[in-house]
């Protein structure tokens, strides 16, 4: 049974390298878990050109993927679907790239769940994370994050309001802010946030409206939550 695993193994590694990716990490891991910690420790470099993380950090990424489980979809499904739009497209893109969003990004969301639900999470979102989702929500709310205000009840600015401001924006966020007009829901914070902060207050306070239909915070109230949990990187160009 050993020397089949070993083949196995074997023949894993060098299917990796030929096609210049690694294997998903239910497949690799037990290959990695087959090396002596001691010995793992060592390598102390990529595998691969392309590769993000070193040998050693994948090894012990993998062995504790096998000491703390990832969150079955079963488990997330029923807390997820009750999100906003903005946070379940977060969360599927993240389990899409298998990598944890900023906590710029994910916290606004994470604090959508109530701590009674959260405290039940002693998984990974994602095989790559440090952290079960339970330690993310108690690092979030730790950092100030909130959930976003309830739903309230005011006018959609208007294209005469929002084009003067929206020519004014670099082109990075021009393109998001029509990515956004197109697909009816405002993105992440993480990404919009920067965006904002090129109004300024004065500007901005004007705008006692919300952006789109689905939004649940005035324009003015969105900057202000950016410019409090500040500062955001600068937006990149959406890819064609």
């Amino acid at each position: 049974m050993t020397q089949s695993t070993s083949c196995a193994s074997e023949n894993m590694a060098e299917g990796a390298v030929a096609g210049g990716r690694h294997p998903a990490d239910p497949l690799q891991c037990p290959c990695y878990l087959q090396v002596p910690e001691a010995m793992a420790a060592q390598f102390t470099c990529l595998a691969m050109p392309s590769d993000n993380f070193t040998m050693a950090q994948t090894y012990a990424r993998c062995k504790a993927a096998g000491e703390v489980p990832v969150c079955s979809n079963a488990t997330i499904d029923p807390i997820l679907s009750k999100l906003t739009d903005s946070c379940q497209t977060l969360v599927e893109e993240a389990i899409l790239h298998d990598e944890a969003p900023t906590d710029a990004m994910q916290c606004p969301c994470y604090m959508q769940v109530p701590e009674a639900e959260a405290a039940k999470f002693n998984c990974l979102g994602v095989p790559t994370d440090n952290h079960t989702m339970y330690q993310t929500w108690a690092r979030c709310r730790t950092k100030g994050f909130a959930a976003p205000t309830p739903k309230l009840v005011a006018p959609v600015c208007s294209n005469s309001t929002l084009d003067p401001i929206l020519s004014k924006l670099s082109n990075a966020c021009q393109e998001l802010v029509e990515a956004a007009i197109a697909e009816g829901k405002s993105p992440v914070d993480g990404l919009q946030c920067p965006c904002f902060l090129q109004v300024p207050q004065a500007t901005a306070a004007q705008f006692n409206c919300v952006g789109l239909p689905t939004d649940n915070q005035t324009l003015f109230q969105t900057w202000s939550w950016c410019k409090t949990h500040g500062p955001f990187p600068s937006p990149s160009p959406i890819p064609k």
